[in-house]
């Protein structure tokens, strides 16, 4: 097979195009070259990423192409190579100019017309310049190998790469002792089933470490205020009371769209060398094996949903994944921040949820503002759920993450009622019969919603107090 690859590759773009000419001219075609289409911006983008995933000697160049499309293509090697090797390539990576000089390239322009696009089978890192920017957080480990990591963690170098899956093997081993994660699907009544990889323990000690001693010390944006000490929902909603129009965009798959490729990136950006940063990436993402997709509850997940889940991503149910999260989503808080900002708009994120709020004039300014937030959360790396975009006015409950903020954060109306009248039901007839959903720990459930009322309306939950104070438990 090796032998069969480098002589398809030893191919000149000269013979290969010369052929493509003769074979349309046999057909009776002719050969046009026109304005590139959106497939071709797309694949060129695709291209540009895996010329610069690694090193730009011939011999690199070439195998990275070689396993990042099918069928095999050697004119996209002497593309790439006849770019790298003009003079005028900046030294900074700039992935829109080079997009253009790949579409501007008579060869590959000509290619691209007699023998058409490849289909990529490997996905390569997302938008990084050639040397990452560096943050300088301060009390971060000292990692500069590997053995250095090994070492913090406790663990041989066989361990470290067994528990980082440096093989990828996660998706592939049976179900049993050999696996990391275990997995719980949630079936949900409207939108897709949700899955849970909860690490087993030995992993989640790892992750928890990290988490503890290095994650947490890297500072979020001030927009993000999900898993963020010191920050709640309550915060979250807060600043968007008492403003005329609220509008609520959802971002879709929000763990698992996330690569271990970006995580990657983000301990590189961190100061950690290339080969820590993966092995930091392997131990805080994961790979789903097929039969667990096939089980799903509602049947086969969308396409879409399942490479997301093949490919190593941030499990939800990790330790780590929140706050990696955040970290990822730096560069979309700060583009949406800045915007915002000139719209005269406020903007914070609760994990997935982006809110958005102002005075703006009228519903369809909002619903312009909602779609250049997609175009930009796109151009960040994340996709939107358009089902899930709401645009609120005054005379609506403007709702955000579960709060009503018309004048202020409060609980619904209807939720606060519901709870008050169980409670009275609880003082007057006992609370055995009240626990209709069965809950294990009834008691404490009441409990916990009623310190959420209080929390957010104190007034109310001294209210609720007073009932819950008159239940007689047997």
């Amino acid at each position: 097979m090796e032998r069969v690859a480098a002589c398809i590759l030893s191919e000149t773009p000269a013979t290969i195009l010369d052929r493509g000419n003769q074979e349309a001219v046999h057909r009776g075609g002719t050969v046009s070259i026109g304005m590139p289409s959106n497939r071709t911006r797309d694949f060129a983008r695709h291209f540009v990423r895996v010329l610069f995933d690694g090193a730009r000697d011939e011999e690199a160049v070439r195998q990275r192409l070689l396993h990042a499309y099918r069928p095999i293509t050697p004119w996209l090697a002497d593309v790439a190579l006849h770019l790298l090797g003009r003079d005028d390539v900046p030294d900074a990576f700039d992935e829109a100019a080079w997009v253009g000089r790949v579409l501007a390239d008579p060869r590959f322009e000509h290619a691209v017309s007699v023998r058409g696009l490849p289909r990529p089978v490997r996905w390569p890192l997302a938008e990084r310049p050639s040397s990452p920017p560096r943050w300088v957080v301060a009390g971060l480990p000292s990692l500069e190998s590997p053995s250095a990591l090994a070492r913090w963690l406790g663990l041989d170098p066989g361990e470290l790469a067994w528990f980082a899956d440096t093989w990828g093997q996660e998706a592939r081993r049976a179900d049993g002792a050999l696996r990391h994660y275990r997995y719980r699907w949630h079936a949900r009544d409207y939108g897709a089933d949700r899955l849970i990889e909860m690490p087993k323990r030995r992993l989640r000690a790892l992750q928890r470490r990290l988490h503890d001693e290095l994650l947490v010390r890297v500072p979020v944006h001030e927009a993000a205020h999900g898993f963020v000490r010191e920050r709640s929902v309550i915060g979250h909603a807060r600043l968007h009371a008492g403003r005329a129009w609220v509008l609520r965009v959802d971002l879709e798959r929000f763990f698992t769209g996330i690569t271990a490729a970006r995580v990657r990136g983000v301990f590189e950006c961190l100061g950690y060398p290339l080969d820590v940063a993966r092995l930091l990436a392997g131990l805080c993402t994961n790979r789903v094996p097929d039969d667990v997709l096939r089980s799903a509850p509602h049947g086969a997940l969308p396409w879409t949903a399942r490479q997301d889940f093949r490919q190593a991503h941030l499990p939800q149910g990790a330790p780590s994944s929140p706050v990696l999260a955040n970290l990822v989503a730096w560069r979309l808080d700060a583009r949406l921040a800045g915007w915002a900002a000139r719209r005269g708009l406020a903007y914070s994120r609760y994990a997935d949820d982006l809110t958005f709020s102002g005075d703006l004039p009228d519903r369809r300014a909002m619903a312009t503002c909602a779609r250049t937030v997609a175009r930009i959360a796109e151009d960040s790396g994340f996709r939107v759920n358009h089902r899930k975009t709401c645009v609120f006015g005054a005379h609506q409950a403007q709702r955000v993450t579960g709060l009503v903020v018309n004048e202020a954060p409060n609980v619904a109306r209807a939720e606060y009622d519901q709870l008050k009248a169980i409670l009275t039901r609880c003082v007057r007839h006992g609370p055995c019969d009240e626990n209709r959903e069965g809950r294990a720990d009834f008691r404490a459930w009441l409990r916990g919603r009623i310190g959420w009322c209080a929390s957010v309306n104190p007034a109310r939950g001294a209210k609720l107090e007073v009932l819950y104070a008159r239940i007689v438990w047997l």
